[in-house]
């Protein structure tokens, strides 16, 4: 269970929708929605965790933007990150976390698990403002991005850039 009730979130939090409903979204996280990360257990804690996956096509970018990454299309790598099933309230949420629309986009895309299973699935990319220039310097630190997911758990070494198991 989440330790902060609806009540107690900011309004920009509060989803339209009551909780509970039936978990029918499934939305691929790469960031501080991840398990052990900030906003985990304000957003997904009572979300069912469907496992570990990547992007099927390598056509983004992760940058950062201080305190948390971003994912941008039009790259040339995968992004790693985890797959949730969620309710509507959840769902709604998360749009307005990640400021659906104004920063982010959700768009679907499709995921590989890591049994090989293809799924489409949400994802939030930034709407990207960053120049060409600013683009190839985050590109650069793909190792550090790279560390940043083995330190979650997952097993880089494992998969290609197409985001399959090797």
């Amino acid at each position: 269970m989440s330790n902060q009730s609806e009540s107690e979130l900011p309004h920009r939090y509060r989803a339209l929708t009551p909780p509970g409903g039936p978990k029918e979204h499934l939305v691929f996280v790469y960031g501080s929605l991840k398990i052990g990360f900030g906003n985990f257990k304000y957003f997904l804690d009572d979300s069912e965790f469907v496992g570990r996956a990547c992007t099927v096509d390598p056509a983004f970018e992760m940058v950062s933007l201080g305190m948390f990454p971003a994912v941008v299309k039009g790259g040339d790598n995968s992004i790693y990150g985890e797959l949730f099933m969620v309710d509507q309230h959840t769902f709604e949420r998360l749009d307005m976390l990640e400021s659906n629309g104004d920063m982010y986009l959700r768009e679907q895309f499709f995921c590989v698990d890591m049994d090989g299973k293809v799924r489409s699935a949400w994802m939030y990319c930034f709407i990207d403002h960053l120049t060409i220039e600013e683009r190839q310097q985050w590109s650069s630190k793909r190792e550090d991005i790279e560390v940043f997911d083995s330190q979650c758990g997952f097993d880089v070494q494992s998969w290609t850039y197409r985001g399959y198991k090797s």
